[in-house]
């Protein structure tokens, strides 16, 4: 059942005839049975989806039926929809466990694809076949054939973009398999080359790749993820730290051959996100505009010393091991500010505490627990800058509670943008000025 905020998106794209059906998974499996009579009893959740308004809305799904778990992906397509179905009819398919692994919603001009197949992912039906797998990581890791063999264990999937598996060899975690779509694949392979391990930060060698399988495989690190660390009620205080250096060994490091990241293009996110807002919620879009204005205002013209950043950091990227702290999926690595990272890492603390009803504290002890370690290797932005990109960080991560299907995810977007708007007031008018120095080490916070 559609959500009121669902209804009215639906009506302000009518262009894609799909859309109501993908937002509403009893919809969903209702027309799905149409076409394939033994889903009538699925239990399917709909959540995370990639939606360009006017032109198409994918949504990646988990099916449960008669005590299987079924993965896949449903697209809906605006503009000449025959063509694109053409298209599909078209691509190499393997069979499922439901018989086809792609089927065709005509009335709604829905793509339903069940994994492992895909269509801009090519080697996906290949590589999780086992029969075909060994030839596949013959040509990744051609001089050890220890891998060949081995087993995966999925870690992550983004439908039409990139595949993550754990390698396994005789029960034993060995390796991490990644798969890109084309324009993914170069900058993933360029970035193993262009930062390294140092201190307590631990990053994982590239055992091989291929250009043709557009496919990279990388060591294994151990660990547990720095989010599960920080699941309870408390967080040890000492792990955080160890991350914060970790995260300075990176930005200590220049980044030779990585691509720039400017100001404009910390913007043009910031744009990307709002032009989101603004079709998903109407309603928000002042609010959001006068952030992005405010901000527009504040953030520097000219940057500090570029270094290499992760471009993507959160807890999610972090592995602690003892005394060693490995940060994992470097595809985002550019040469920028570091006080995007930390931004961006206290901006997801911030929108997971305003999503799930936590009390602030935790935030600001983890925040500064971060800042201590980091200081420990080099000194941090100052807090001006810091808290610049925890603003624009929340606006980039605003439509997210849209794009996961949260419940009230409407409700969700402003707290967020209320948040972000509370940092940019508490920041001082001639903070572009003030944010490139940087605070000294062992300095109090």
């Amino acid at each position: 059942m559609l959500s009121s905020a669902d209804r009215d998106l639906v009506q302000r794209d009518p262009a894609l005839p799909g859309l109501r059906t993908l937002l509403d998974p009893e919809a969903f499996v209702a027309e799905l049975t149409g076409v394939l009579s033994e889903t009538s009893t699925a239990q399917v959740d709909m959540y995370y989806l990639r939606y360009k308004p006017g032109t198409n809305c994918l949504a990646k799904f988990r099916m449960a039926l008669n005590g299987e778990t079924i993965w896949g992906y449903a697209k809906t397509y605006g503009g000449n929809i025959s063509s694109k179905f053409t298209k599909a009819c078209q691509r190499p398919t393997v069979s499922t466990s439901l018989g086809p692994g792609r089927v065709l919603l005509v009335d709604s001009a829905i793509e339903v694809v069940f994994f492992p197949n895909d269509s801009k992912l090519e080697t996906l039906q290949q590589l999780i076949d086992d029969g075909k797998r060994p030839e596949v990581l013959q040509t990744l890791v051609p001089d050890a054939p220890q891998l060949w063999q081995g087993t995966l264990t999925s870690l992550s999937y983004k439908p039409e973009r990139r595949f993550v598996a754990r390698l396994d060899v005789d029960g034993e975690p060995c390796a991490v398999v990644k798969l890109y779509a084309d324009r993914d694949f170069q900058d993933a392979r360029n970035t193993a080359e262009a930062v390294q391990s140092a201190g307590v930060l631990q990053l994982p060698d590239r055992l091989g790749s291929s250009g043709h399988h557009q496919m990279v495989i990388l060591e294994w690190l151990p660990g547990q993820s720095l989010h599960q660390f920080m699941a309870g009620p408390s967080v040890d205080r000492s792990v955080v730290r160890n991350v914060g250096a970790a995260l300075a060994e990176l930005h200590n490091q220049p980044g030779k051959g990585l691509e720039k990241q400017k100001p404009k293009h910390i913007r043009e996110k910031m744009r990307l996100a709002i032009a989101s807002i603004r079709f998903t919620s109407p309603a928000l879009e002042d609010l959001a505009a006068d952030i992005d204005e405010r901000l527009g205002r504040l953030i520097p013209s000219e940057q500090p010393e570029l270094r290499a950043i992760h471009g993507d950091f959160y807890a999610d990227q972090v592995l602690s091991d003892g005394d060693y702290v490995s940060i994992i999926d470097l595809d985002n690595t550019v040469r920028g500010n570091p006080a995007s990272d930390l931004g961006l890492f206290i901006a997801h603390l911030e929108r997971n505490a305003l999503s799930e009803g936590r009390p602030q504290a935790p935030v600001a002890s983890v925040r500064q627990a971060l800042i201590e370690g980091y200081q420990t290797v080099r000194e941090a932005p100052n807090e001006i800058e810091i808290n610049l990109h925890t603003a624009a960080g929340l606006i980039q991560l605003a439509p997210h509670h849209f794009r996961n299907r949260e419940p009230e995810w409407q409700q969700r977007t402003e707290v967020t943008l209320r948040r972000a708007m509370e940092i940019v007031e508490s920041l001082p008018v001639h903070s572009a000025k003030a944010a490139h120095q940087p605070l000294p080490l062992g300095a109090p916070r």
